[in-house]
């Protein structure tokens, strides 16, 4: 699928009345996970960056490729002097000739006068050059320009895996905030209803003032708390918008996606795969094979170049004596260009030419190690992820467990309210937690897939 079918269907999806269109309910965009990075990676200022770039490697390979052929020309010239030139030759001058017979051509021969007229000499003509022999130049630069458009299409490849990270963390940092503020409204629901039970229970004689204020103070602070996560969550909304290339003002509707829960890591966490799937490795190995063409482009300067050229040149216009002369012939010429001394130039050029190669080596020696060691990061850092999920998961259901059962004991006179207020809070900080880990979950997985270079914009 083109970019530019892509980006129609996304205008489409955003321009056409609602009523035609179900993903826009209420001028709201349905956005899930993959919908976000597509529309991510369509809106990317450093994909285009990079397509750019990789387009501009294409021509100069293309540049690269046409050395081979020959390369055809024409010239032209038209030259206009007023004035003839005027002289006089002298034939005893021209013999050089001892004795008596220099004497008798001398004076058999006269003096005469020339004059020649360039009152617009005219020459035109068109040429064919043809590389024979470059020592291998040639065949050097187009396959180091081909690696140059290999590299650039990896570029683009490592910036869409960048892309889609920086999408899925905004994605479910908007999903996170959005479940907290979910939590943070049933916490105040829950305080509320407290609150009037205890107003009513208090009107009754049942409930001393100083346990509604109690209640109150716990209720205030829900308030706040849902006025914070609703501003976290604006905020976190216009940084999906900017992120997926929307106006920041667009309104968005996201379904349930953070319930890792049940969700089969074995596929992921399978046993850690190697660097050669990150177009980073890949890129590296692309530096490699670049010095080393490299290192033959220092050769061919050592080596002879032999080409050819020929022609068809017409010359017109030269007036002698006051006769025109024309004339129009088929050329050819060869050249050969033999390096003898130069100081030890190319000599000196190739051994840096091997340095770098040698250095690029070792570049990605470093850089594969790094790799390996990241990925192992990554995956140690998702199983955390999954054990807390977990763990979180059951310290939310006994927080429910204990709100439930302090608020049978409440009601019935066994506990005090501040034995409520507290379990009330333990299930608030559990359900944060719980929906902290979820995230982390999921954001954890797609840094595990970008480190094993497995990342797409369908991937798990």
């Amino acid at each position: 699928m083109t970019g530019a079918y892509i980006k129609t269907i996304l205008l489409v999806a955003l321009i056409i009345p609602t009523c035609n269109n179900p993903s826009l309910a209420g001028g709201e965009l349905e956005l899930d996970r993959l919908l976000s990075r597509r529309m991510a990676l369509e809106y990317s200022q450093q994909i285009r960056l990079s397509q750019n770039l990789q387009q501009q490697f294409q021509f100069k390979e293309k540049i690269a490729q046409a050395a081979y052929f020959p390369a055809l020309s024409a010239s032209g010239l038209y030259f206009y002097f007023p004035d003839k030139i005027e002289y006089t030759i002298s034939p005893r001058s021209m013999v050089n000739l001892e004795g008596g017979l220099g004497e008798i051509i001398g004076e058999l021969l006269s003096d005469f006068d020339v004059n020649i007229g360039l009152k617009g000499v005219t020459m035109a003509g068109i040429q064919m050059d043809q590389a024979v022999y470059m020592g291998g130049r040639i065949r050097a630069a187009q396959k180091m320009a081909k690696t140059t458009t290999e590299m650039a299409l990896l570029g683009v490849e490592l910036t869409e895996t960048e892309i889609i990270a920086l999408s899925d963390a905004a994605f479910y940092r908007y999903i996170t905030l959005k479940e907290k503020k979910e939590a943070a409204t049933a916490y105040h629901e829950l305080l509320d209803e407290l609150v009037a039970k205890l107003e009513d229970n208090m009107r009754e004689g049942g409930t001393t003032r100083n346990d509604l204020l109690k209640a109150r103070i716990k209720q205030h602070e829900a308030i706040l708390r849902v006025q914070e996560a609703g501003s976290s969550l604006e905020l976190a909304r216009m940084d999906l918008c900017q992120v997926i290339g929307l106006p920041l003002d667009s309104r968005i509707q996201t379904g349930k996606e953070l319930h890792p829960e049940n969700l089969d890591f074995s596929v992921v966490l399978k046993t850690d795969p190697g660097p050669e799937n990150r177009p980073e490795y890949h890129i590296l190995d692309k530096a490699i094979q670049l010095s080393l063409y490299n290192e033959k482009m220092a050769i061919a300067e050592m080596l002879p170049q032999v080409g050819v050229r020929t022609g068809y040149n017409y010359f017109g216009g030269l007036e002698i004596g006051g006769n025109s002369a024309h004339a129009a012939a088929f050329s050819a010429m060869a050249t050969v260009n033999i390096p003898i001394f130069n100081w030890k130039s190319g000599r000196n050029q190739r051994s840096v030419a091997r340095l770098q190669t040698d250095a690029a080596k070792i570049e990605k020696e470093d850089a594969e190690k790094k790799m390996i060691l990241d990925i192992a990061r990554s995956r140690l850092m998702l199983e955390d992820a999954i054990a807390r999920m977990n763990l979180t998961a059951r310290l939310l259901e006994q927080a429910e467990e204990n709100l439930n059962a302090s608020k049978d004991m409440f009601d019935q006179g066994m506990v005090p309210l501040a034995d409520l207020l507290e379990a009330q809070a333990h299930w608030q900080a559990a359900s944060n937690d719980h929906i902290d880990a979820l995230g982390a979950v999921m954001l954890q997985r797609t840094m595990y897939l970008k480190s094993a270079g497995e990342l797409t914009a369908e991937a798990f």
